[in-house]
């Protein structure tokens, strides 16, 4: 039965990457076709969350401003489809995250490199251009790494606006309640992690683990202050922050892996286009951090479509074809 299932699993991904790359009847261990040499257009895929709608739709339309021919795989799948996408060559530009390198590289963080965002991105740059022909342009600022929020009401009232100065008030006898997943708390690139680097602790009476979900219940339940909960994880670029009246705490220390944003290119690729580069140089460089919590939020809050604020937001940057 076991193994049954496995092929099902199997023949479901082989099905996935064939309509991704919009191909019939082609095997999957075949090479990818050279972009020069067929003229097909350009696949760029994304993950399925919100940011991976913005940010990717502002790929995808960026390039067509610039008159190459794109097909629109953006929300596709988890980050594990859409990294064997690329790999596989079923996609040639995806929106990917500088942490994710710690990951694909099964790499240890021995002396904090992956805690730094410059060193995480010169890190997976360097293994994925020589390993797998692979190219990480210029990230973005942003940085949507996991980490802790509280009340913005909380935090002024208390004088915390970081990590050092939650660590502070815990010490000094400060009543907290958490909420977060159980894979946080007890990652050492997580909770227990954030505990050693900043010097408190929580005892178990004072975390409510939750198996799965995702961070939005999360928020919901630190924004009404339920079961007296007053600190919950969340991740830097969560749109719905503002709305919920929360603030994300600065981590100086970066513990849990910086996560920026980044384009990701098959080398042919960039060779036959080396243009894409410079397209989407200015496009990420503008992406800071509360840039995304804005975009993400006229999606999550005010029922935007991705398309439409990508679009809005290239127009207001300038940028598309001159």
């Amino acid at each position: 039965m076991k193994a049954a299932m496995q092929r099902l699993c199997l023949l479901a991904l082989a099905c996935f990457f064939s309509l991704l790359s919009a191909g019939c009847g082609g095997k999957s261990d075949q090479p990818p076709s050279s972009p020069q040499s067929d003229s097909r257009p350009l696949v760029v895929a994304s993950m399925l969350d919100t940011e991976g709608g913005v940010v990717g739709q502002m790929i995808v339309q960026l390039l067509r401003a610039h008159d190459i021919a794109v097909t629109d795989r953006t929300q596709t799948g988890d980050p594990k489809i859409i990294r064997q996408a690329i790999l596989q060559g079923s996609a040639d530009i995806v929106l990917d995250y500088t942490g994710n390198g710690i990951y694909y590289t099964n790499g240890s963080d021995s002396d904090g490199s992956w805690h730094d965002p410059a060193s995480a991105y010169a890190l997976i740059a360097e293994y994925d251009l020589k390993t797998n022909n692979l190219i990480w342009l210029q990230p973005a600022p942003a940085d949507n790494t996991e980490g802790l929020a509280v009340k913005a009401d909380f935090a002024s009232q208390h004088g915390i606006k970081d990590l050092p100065s939650l660590a502070r008030y815990i010490n000094q006898g400060g009543y907290v309640k958490m909420i977060a997943e159980e894979s946080f708390v007890q990652n050492r690139m997580g909770l227990a992690g954030l505990q050693q680097a900043y010097g408190f602790s929580l005892s178990s009476e004072q975390i409510v683990a939750v198996s799965s979900g995702g961070t939005t219940e999360n928020l919901k339940a630190l924004s009404t202050g339920r079961d007296g909960i007053n600190l919950a994880e969340a991740f830097g670029t969560d749109g719905s922050l503002a709305d919920l009246g929360l603030v994300f705490l600065d981590d100086p220390l970066h513990v849990p892996p910086a996560y920026q944003p980044c384009p990701v290119v098959r080398g042919d690729v960039l060779s036959a286009y080396p243009q894409i580069a410079g397209i989407l140089q200015p496009l990420f460089a503008s992406l800071t951090s509360e840039a995304l919590r804005d975009l993400n939020r006229r999606v999550t809050s005010l029922g935007q479509q991705p398309k439409d604020v990508a679009a809005d937001y290239l127009r207001r940057q300038g940028l598309g074809k001159k």
